[in-house]
C-alpha cells in the first residue's frame, strides 16, 4: 500500500545529552511547550528568562543582556500603561506596579540566565518571526498593547536574520564553549501579519538560519526541523488546536520525541520515560478518606526515593 504521508527523519546527533545535564532555551511559546516537556520528565530546563521573544533581533538583544549581565536599563525601555509599568524588552511576566519592581525582575532573571546559560549542555533558540517592531528607533521584545502608531513595523531580511543569529551565537560562545546550540524555526503560524506575511516571514527565518549556519565556523551548532515535521509529517489540522494556529498537544508530543530521539543518549530516554512516570504521580490528586491521601504521598515519596538512588539525583 502506498505511503500516503512524508516522514522527516531527523538524523541522531553527535552531541547529546545524558542524565544530569540541563537545557537552556530563548524564543516563542513553542519553546516553552518543549520546556515543559522536559521538566515533566526530569530534565532541568531554564526557559524564556525575560519571556517569550519571537523575533532574532530582539533574542539577540537579550541575550547581549544575559551575557553583559546588564543591570542598568535606558528610561526609554520601561513605559507605563493601564497603571503597570512594563520593560518593552521583556514580556509582561517581568511587569510591575513600578519602574523600581520592573528593574528588579530584570536583574533577577538577568543573574540567573546567565548562570544556566554558561552550564548548559544544549542551548536551543527557536525563532518564530522575521517581523520586528521598532519604538523610538529600538527594536522592542514587546508592545504590550501599546497603540501601533507608536512603533514602526519592519521585516528583517535573509542577511539580517544570519547576521542576528551569528552574533547571537558569538555571545553564547562568551560564556559557554562547549554546548550544542540548536536552532528551530517554530512551527506556529502568525497569522496577524496575514497567511502571506507569515509565508514570507518563515521563509526568510529558513533562510537566514541556514545561511547563519553555514557561515559560522562552530560545528556545534544545528538545526532541528521542527517547522518541518509539522507542515511536512503531520501536515493536517487533526494536529491543531482549537485556534487552527497552535500545534495540538499531540503534535507537539511528536515533535518532542524526534527532539529526544535526536538529541537524548539511550540512557537519558531512560531516565525521562521513568521521570515522566514520577510525574505523572506526584502530579496525581487522590480522591477519598485521609488514610487513601496518606497512602499515596507515601508511595510518591518511595517512588522518587527509590528513582533519585537510581539515577544519583535529587528530586
Amino acid at each position: 500500500m502506498a505511503d500516503f504521508r512524508t516522514t522527516v527523519d531527523v538524523p541522531a546527533s553527535n552531541w547529546q545529552m545524558t542524565v544530569g545535564d540541563t537545557v537552556f532555551s530563548m524564543g516563542s511559546c513553542f519553546s516553552d511547550e518543549i520546556s515543559s516537556r522536559l521538566e515533566q520528565r526530569q530534565v532541568e530546563c531554564c526557559t524564556n528568562p525575560y519571556g517569550v521573544v519571537y523575533n532574532p533581533m530582539s533574542l539577540e538583544r537579550q541575550v547581549e543582556r544575559i551575557v553583559g549581565r546588564v543591570m542598568d536599563y535606558p528610561s526609554v525601555e520601561i513605559v507605563e500603561r493601564d497603571g503597570m509599568c512594563h520593560s518593552l524588552m521583556a514580556h509582561s511576566v517581568m511587569s510591575g506596579a513600578t519602574k523600581g519592581e520592573v528593574e528588579d525582575n530584570l536583574r533577577h532573571w538577568t543573574a540567573k540566565a546567565y548562570d544556566k546559560m554558561k552550564s548548559a549542555k544544549i542551548v536551543v533558540l527557536t525563532f518564530g518571526t522575521a517581523w520586528v517592531y521598532k519604538y523610538m528607533r529600538f527594536v522592542v521584545a514587546n508592545c504590550h498593547k501599546m497603540p501601533s502608531s507608536e512603533f514602526d513595523r519592519v521585516l528583517m531580511n535573509t542577511s539580517e536574520v544570519s547576521l542576528s543569529v551569528r552574533n547571537t551565537i558569538r555571545m553564547i560562545r562568551q560564556v559557554n564553549e562547549e554546548a550544542l546550540i540548536v536552532l528551530t524555526v517554530s512551527p506556529i503560524r502568525h497569522l496577524k501579519d496575514t497567511a502571506h506575511g507569515n509565508a514570507i516571514s518563515k521563509s526568510t527565518l529558513l533562510l537566514g538560519v541556514e545561511d547563519a549556519i553555514k557561515r559560522t565556523s562552530d560545528n556545534k551548532v544545528g538545526y532541528f526541523p521542527s517547522y518541518e515535521i509539522i507542515l511536512d509529517d503531520l501536515r493536517d489540522y487533526r494536529f491543531y488546536a482549537a485556534d487552527m494556529v497552535h500545534p495540538s498537544d499531540v503534535a507537539v508530543d511528536y515533535v518532542f520525541d524526534k527532539f529526544m530521539d535526536t538529541y537524548f543518549t539511550d540512557r537519558l530516554k531512560q531516565y525521562a520515560k521513568e521521570g515522566k512516570s514520577l510525574w505523572q504521580l506526584m502530579n496525581h490528586r487522590p480522591m477519598g478518606t485521609e488514610i487513601e491521601k496518606e497512602k499515596h504521598y507515601q508511595l510518591v515519596q518511595n517512588k522518587r526515593e527509590e528513582y533519585n538512588k537510581r539515577w544519583g539525583v535529587s528530586i
